[in-house]
């Protein structure tokens, strides 16, 4: 949401956007990307960086997981929207290949008034149990 100058106060408005119309030139595609851990955006390294942090939770405890936490997105809404569909889709192929070691990944997502997309992803979860075990709210 933004603070929206009424030119007497600030004041909390959640309907509030900023688009950039036209071609954007500093756009990056998901490949193009990194996060703050040096990861890049697209499918595979995502993947592959979850199968990574899986490798070393303890199989003998049946109670161990990661917890990812998620972050602000900065770019436009198409790469937001584009880093969100690669994040999905690497969460689908790291549980291709965790079901062997009875792991699951899952990606928590903000709802309601708080899914803001810029930080709509809030964690990535991985543990013991397979996403049919999981409450759905």
């Amino acid at each position: 949401c933004w603070g929206v100058w009424d030119g007497a106060r600030y004041s909390v408005d959640h309907h509030v956007r900023c688009d950039v119309l036209g071609f954007v030139p500093w756009h990056r595609s998901p490949f193009g990307r990194r996060c703050c851990a040096g990861v890049s955006g697209d499918k595979g390294s995502l993947s592959s960086f979850l199968c990574n942090v899986a490798s070393v939770l303890d199989p003998q405890q049946p109670r161990a997981f990661a917890l990812l936490h998620g972050a602000w997105v900065n770019g436009t809404i198409e790469e937001v929207h584009q880093l969100h569909y690669e994040m999905e889709s690497a969460v689908q192929l790291a549980n291709s290949l965790l079901v062997a070691q009875g792991l699951c990944a899952l990606i928590l997502k903000r709802q309601g008034e708080e899914a803001h997309p810029w930080r709509q992803l809030d964690a990535v979860l991985i543990s013991r149990k397979s996403q049919d075990e999981y409450p759905k709210w």
